[in-house]
């Protein structure tokens, strides 16, 4: 049986997913900060799964701004995994060079194209190796979950969320790049416990007048859900701004930063609202852009609203399964935790390109 490992590697988590096993999670890791210890830190974090006879890559680190461009993050990443792998073969996810024009020209469509390339390769096609994750996600789930009507998969993570638009088994898209993507709020640069909370409610409305928040980071959006009652306390989760844990005196402690005061200086009910405008605020950012592409795809498709799915994922899920029934109640959501175990669903994109390449290899 071969033995492989699918790998998401991120600016702030790396996801893998372990074939022969099942085996599957999301590692703390930040890049940004440590670039030169990544390869150290695979092989450490992997060693039990050793020997593998092949790697399937995909990443979006390569945006991190401790490397000079994004070429030369994508470069950096597939080294650091050749070296942790050494005895292993690595195999890259990339998107179609270029997106196809639609029949009647009016979108660009980037369909289930995606395919794998060699290391030597990298270097000369970094651009459609940088940010694939997306795409690898989209096209492995299209199939396995037979997404034939039109649909949206929604993967909230801690930075981002992915609005991929699917129909007939394929990705399909406006944009290709993150940059194109970010036009047409196909992604949201807005996630959950590494979005800062200033980023969604940059200005606080209380009785006394508006306050400007402090443009630090002080405090995430997932505080402010906390706050609201929404999560429970963590006291193993230290992805807080502080790095300590996600407990609710910490998080008023974090919250109360933003507007340079501490909980025992002002009424409980003032961090309470501030929590709540940055809850309310953060979902009428998702809805908006979540109505956009929704209104998009429905405009190039002769489907009934009823007839629409969304598939939802990631860290956000239990978010997207409680904003979407009251966004679009004619319309189903699936979340991808019913149809696979929790770890899996928090590693999809590892999952999908292990996937993709057993599949493009003839290995299932």
């Amino acid at each position: 049986m071969s033995r492989g490992v699918g790998l998401d590697v991120g600016g702030a988590n790396i996801k893998y997913f372990v074939t022969n096993t099942g085996k599957a999670g999301s590692l703390p890791f930040p890049l940004y900060a440590y670039p030169d210890n990544l390869s150290h830190f695979l092989r450490d974090s992997l060693s039990e799964h050793l020997p593998l006879d092949w790697v399937a890559l995909t990443m979006t680190g390569e945006l991190c701004d401790c490397f000079s461009s994004r070429a030369e993050g994508v470069c950096h990443i597939v080294k650091s995994v050749q070296t942790a792998f050494a005895n292993s073969r690595v195999f890259v996810y990339g998107l179609p060079q270029k997106p196809r024009q639609s029949e009647n020209g009016d979108h660009l469509e980037v369909k289930n194209l995606g395919h794998f390339v060699s290391p030597a390769e990298v270097a000369g096609r970094w651009a459609q190796i940088a940010a694939g994750n997306w795409h690898a996600t989209g096209s492995w789930l299209a199939n396995e979950l037979n997404l034939t009507s039109p649909s949206l998969l929604i993967d909230m993570g801690s930075t981002t969320t992915d609005i991929i638009s699917i129909w007939d088994r394929q990705v399909q898209a406006t944009g290709r790049t993150d940059f194109e993507r970010l036009a047409n709020a196909d992604l949201l640069y807005i996630g959950l416990s590494r979005t800062p909370l200033q980023s969604v409610l940059p200005n606080f409305d209380h009785p006394s007048g508006t306050i400007r928040l402090a443009n630090e980071w002080f405090c995430s959006v997932t505080d402010a859900y906390l706050i609201s009652g929404e999560i429970a306390e963590c006291l193993d989760d230290c992805r807080t701004a502080d790095n300590q844990p996600l407990t609710k005196g910490n998080s008023l402690k974090r919250i109360a930063r933003t507007i340079c005061t501490e909980p025992e200086e002002v009424d409980d009910e003032l961090l309470f609202e501030l929590a709540r405008q940055a809850c309310h605020q953060h979902q009428a950012i998702l809805g908006h852009a979540i109505q956009k592409v929704v209104n998009r795809v429905l405009a190039n498709n002769i489907c009934p609203r009823e007839s629409f799915k969304f598939v939802v994922c990631g860290e956000g899920d239990w978010l997207l399964r409680k904003l979407l029934p009251e966004l679009a109640p004619e319309s189903s959501v699936v979340s991808v935790s019913e149809h696979f175990t929790g770890d899996v669903s928090r590693a999809l994109p590892a999952v999908a390109v292990a996937r993709l390449f057993e599949n493009s290899a003839g290995l299932q």
